[in-house]
Formats: C-alpha cells, sequence, structure tokens
C-alpha cells in the first residue's frame, strides 16, 4: 500500500484565490509525481487518480514549518 503523499503546492488551480495560496495538498496513493490543473490533483501512481483539492488542503505559508503542516495532516486521520 502506498502512503499518502503531500506536495506543497505554490500555484493555485485556476479556480483557486490566489490569495489563499500556497497551500499543502495530501494526496492518497501518490508516490510523488502528481500535477495541478484546475480542481484536481492528477496522480500519476501505477493508477491514475483525480482528487478533489478542498478535502486535502491545509494553508501553508513560507513563515510556516513544513513539520508543522505535516503535524497537522497527522491531525486530520
Amino acid at each position: 500500500m502506498v502512503r499518502a503523499h503531500i506536495h506543497f503546492l505554490t500555484q493555485p488551480p485556476l479556480s483557486q484565490n490566489a490569495f489563499i495560496w500556497p497551500y499543502a495538498i495530501q494526496v492518497p496513493r501518490c508516490i510523488g509525481s502528481c500535477s495541478v490543473r484546475r480542481d484536481i490533483v492528477e496522480c500519476r501512481a501505477k493508477t491514475k487518480v483525480d482528487i478533489p483539492l478542498q478535502a486535502y488542503r491545509v494553508p501553508y505559508h513560507s513563515s510556516r514549518k513544513r513539520r508543522e503542516v505535516m503535524d497537522e495532516f497527522a491531525k486530520l486521520k
């Protein structure tokens, strides 16, 4: 089983407000090769999975440490 991979994205999808980015996106079953377009994260693992961003994002600003964001994801589980 592949663990969820967390991406620290600096570019929002077209439908998202640029003022509230960047975000960290947690993608289930991702091995680290994903691209963001519009409302979905396209994951290139063994099977391609399209996932709504709303379900797996937390704010990630440059002043925050990545470890803090990882901790927030851990609390969501």
